[in-house]
């Protein structure tokens, strides 16, 4: 979805930009750093595979949306920010998921939590309207279906 709302169907590309700061983030103890002990690192965190591209056994885990998305059965809407990294779990997520109605957005330019990447814009306010167009289609989607 384009920041001035309209649905296109296209490949998508991330605009997320690299932000060095975060590297200090991650090797602080809150940011980063997790305290597990084997049993819950091998329950939650870690996921059986031969390869890392295609040779991934999803269910090896009970933390794996993957895994979950095959037993699901009901309408799934699966939204990808565009200015985060997780794009293509999201695609692989919709791809598994089991369910007969369901529909795949990337939201242009939005972050995690939503809100419009400011440090990937290329002009100001470029992607300015990523909440709204993010809630209204999670509503007109919703009002459609229930």
């Amino acid at each position: 979805m384009r920041n001035d709302g309209t649905v296109t169907t296209q490949v998508v590309n991330s605009v997320w930009v690299a932000e060095p700061r975060l590297a200090a983030l991650h090797r602080t103890f809150d940011g980063g750093t997790k305290v597990l002990s084997i049993r819950s690192f091998l329950s939650t965190n870690a996921v059986r595979s031969t390869n890392s591209l295609d040779g991934i056994d999803d269910c090896s885990s009970n933390n794996d949306t993957i895994c979950a998305v095959r037993s699901i059965h009901v309408p799934e809407l699966f939204a990808a920010m565009g200015a985060h990294y997780f794009v293509r779990d999201v695609e692989h997520e919709f791809d598994a998921a089991a369910s007969r109605d369901k529909d795949y957005i990337v939201i242009e330019g939005a972050v995690h939590g939503f809100t419009p990447c400011t440090r990937c814009e290329k002009t100001p306010g470029q992607y300015a309207n990523s909440e709204k167009n993010f809630f209204d289609y999670v509503a007109a989607w919703i009002s459609k279906r229930y």
